[in-house]
């Protein structure tokens, strides 16, 4: 499973130290990727939970952030690891 904020799964960096503030503020800080949102009618909606309600300024982060999230691909396939064999031994 993958952390939402923990894992570097969108931008090579975790989205905890992209967007510190909106970590900070996560009512869903040890969530995985699955539970920050929910399939209706066949897309997936994010459903992102906050503590308390964010400042305006926040808000700017969040709509940055939400430009990375519709960007991703969820898929309703577990994730995987594959390992593939190389010749060379390595």
């Amino acid at each position: 499973m993958t952390s939402f904020w923990f894992d570097p799964w969108l931008g090579g960096a975790p989205l905890r130290t992209q967007f510190q503030r909106l970590f900070q503020v996560s009512a869903q800080s040890t969530s995985m990727v699955r539970e920050m949102g929910r399939w209706f009618e066949g897309q997936w909606v994010w459903d992102l939970r906050w503590r308390r309600k964010l400042f305006v300024w926040e808000l700017n982060l969040l709509e940055r952030l939400h430009e990375i999230l519709d960007r991703s691909i969820i898929s309703t396939v577990d994730d995987s690891w594959c390992w593939k064999h190389d010749p060379s031994g390595l």
